[in-house]
């Protein structure tokens, strides 16, 4: 079974200095002995602002056997670094909970599990959404 993970799992999957760093690989471990662990367009976006380069994201993605759903990762990456730029100029946050709608969205309708350390985002929205998160080991089982 294909397992997702979101932004939040996968940074404290690859960062050893996260709170979350053991239980996301933990999760990630066990998703891999399921089937594949992938990431769609957002994650891949959101993934790429704590980026030097394009490559470096591939590099790091393929290093940890995880797919992504995009097809193209090169505007995805540029919209990371548009990202970067708007928050470079306006001195603040970008507050919107759109991308998170979108990745517990994409999980959902496939009816795959989602590994993220936020569940507040992805709980009260989606009802169908199988969600494994640090404080219990899963909610709404699909």
């Amino acid at each position: 079974m294909t397992t997702f993970f979101d932004t939040s799992a996968l940074i404290a999957l690859t960062k050893d200095t996260e709170e979350h760093h053991q239980w996301s690989r933990e999760q990630f471990e066990a998703g891999k002995s399921r089937g594949p662990i992938v990431i769609s367009p957002v994650v891949f976006s959101e993934y790429c602002v704590g980026m030097d380069s394009l490559e470096h994201v591939r590099q790091s993605l393929q290093s940890l056997g995880i797919e992504s759903l995009t097809e193209d990762e090169a505007a995805l990456f540029r919209a990371s670094r548009a990202y970067i730029h708007y928050k470079t100029n306006n001195k603040g946050p970008k507050l919107s909970l759109l991308p998170d709608f979108l990745i517990g969205a994409a999980a959902e309708t496939l009816g795959r599990p989602l590994v993220s350390t936020n569940e507040r985002d992805f709980l009260k929205y989606f009802e169908g959404l199988h969600l494994i998160h640090p404080a219990r080991r899963s909610s709404n089982p699909a």
